[in-house]
């Protein structure tokens, strides 16, 4: 029994994000505001490797 779990984004899936709040000195705020996003990025790369790992498992037995 092959069951799949798949997780995919909206594809215009950047509308769903929070925008960054806009405060004052907002230029001097913009690099650490956008780390939340790297971060998310490099998590969905992460577990987009994973899945294909598991995949790649399952195929070979």
């Amino acid at each position: 029994m092959k069951r799949e779990r798949v997780i995919r984004l909206p594809r215009p899936w950047t509308n769903q994000l929070p925008k960054p709040i806009n405060r004052p000195h907002y230029h001097d705020q913009n690099h650490s505001d956008w780390n939340w996003l790297r971060e998310g990025l490099e998590m969905l790369a992460l577990l987009d490797i994973i899945e294909s790992m598991q995949k790649k498992k399952a195929h070979s037995h």
